[in-house]
């Protein structure tokens, strides 16, 4: 019998980055003629639900993890144990536990099983210590491979957690569009265009773009900025309104808040916009896909070296593109200005990021990598969690 892969994580909705992940590789798979059964676990429906704990939530995710046994037990029976568990661990909280309890439900056949954290808070998260590290440990102990985001946190694991079975694969998307001549039929007079797409977290930077688009504006900077998100957090959005809510009010002119962008309207937002925003404060963020996906479109990405970011900014200027400065808003209205004023460097800037992401973010790069660990050898087993 041929070998399938389990893909045993969370599906949209809500879509978000692990979601919109697992989306995509699960077709791609399909399309590369592999079998994969899906078995979405995790928030569904809201986006406000995302790591918090529910008892509807747990229930099914005990009955998706119930699911998961039973077809290991079938498949044992059909004599069938070419199987790949792949699912996406948890990086706080008790949802370690399901993780813990993935690897279980499949030991009927003993499977490859592989992990992908899409993050880079685990190490933070265990190195506080107790139960919930200790399960965590285990887990991914247990795993044949760990996948993380990116070489520099793929080192840190093996060296700080003494996981020698991780791997660093950076993250990647469908390239979109040839730039190569955005600019060149741009006039100079014309109002750049400013994006910012993600969820609207203080974490993610929304304060920070509202803050350098007051400052261009003081500045009598010509822009248009647009915002699009859903709110993850009540309270943030209360607090946000409650500081910005007068002045975008007055600037309503030149900045746009926007719901959350499906896919047509994404797209028309990437292929009208000069420069994407993405500040994040979190040092733990991941490799986010609306930054790779606006290098794809051609736009110069403007972020911080938080977390997994830096290992994707390794090219010609990227030390002005990915910068500290950029998590308040003078830095980061600082370098809107220069690009700017300077449209040659903007038109340069551009080129280099999309050279950057068409030679080492794609999705196909990203999926064939992630596919050849899931189709690798089995090695370490699920009765080895008893030893570890």
């Amino acid at each position: 019998m041929a070998r399938e892969i389990w893909i045993v994580s969370n599906f949209p909705p809500p879509v978000h980055g692990v979601s919109a992940f697992n989306h995509a590789l699960s077709r791609y798979l399909r399309e590369s003629g592999h079998t994969v059964r899906e078995y979405p676990i995790g928030t569904r429906g809201a986006l406000s639900s995302l790591e918090h704990f529910g008892i509807g939530k747990v229930g099914n995710d005990l009955l998706t993890l119930a699911r998961v046994s039973g077809s290991a037990a079938t498949r044992l029976v059909a004599k069938g144990n070419e199987t790949t568990i792949y699912f996406t661990p948890s990086q706080i909280g008790i949802s370690v536990f399901r993780d813990f309890l993935t690897v279980l439900a499949s030991f009927p056949i003993r499977p490859r099983i592989v992990a992908h954290l899409h993050g880079c808070r685990w190490l933070d998260t265990w190195a506080q210590g107790g139960l919930i590290a200790k399960t965590m440990h285990a887990t991914l102990a247990s795993c044949d491979r760990v996948i993380v985001l990116g070489s520099s946190y793929a080192k840190r694991m093996r060296v700080e957690a003494g996981l020698s079975n991780v791997v660093g694969i950076d993250n990647g998307v469908t390239v979109a569009s040839d730039p190569s001549s955005r600019f060149v039929a741009r006039s100079v007079s014309d109002v750049p265009r400013l994006l910012f797409i993600s969820n609207y977290l203080r974490a993610k930077g929304v304060w920070v773009v509202v803050a350098a688009a007051r400052a261009l504006k003081e500045r009598g900077v010509r822009f248009h900025m647009t915002l699009a998100g859903e709110w993850y957090l009540a309270s943030e959005r209360t607090e946000f309104y409650e500081e910005w809510g007068t002045w975008l009010q007055q600037a309503n002119d030149c900045v746009e808040i926007l719901p959350f962008a499906d896919a047509d309207r994404k797209r028309e937002l990437l292929e009208s916009s000069t420069i994407f925003m993405l500040p994040t404060l979190n040092p733990c963020e991941g490799q986010p896909l609306s930054l790779i996906e606006a290098m794809a479109y051609g736009l110069v990405p403007l972020t911080t070296p938080n977390g997994g970011i830096p290992d994707l900014f390794d090219f010609e200027n990227s030390a002005s593109m990915c910068r500290t400065e950029h998590e308040t808003g003078k830095g980061l209205a600082d370098t809107i200005q220069y690009l700017i004023e300077n449209p040659s460097q903007l038109a340069e800037w551009s080129r280099q990021a999309h050279a950057k992401q068409q030679r080492d973010l794609t999705f196909e790069r990203c999926a064939n990598l992630v596919t050849a660990e899931l189709l690798g050898p089995p090695s370490l087993r699920v009765d080895q969690l008893s030893s570890r």
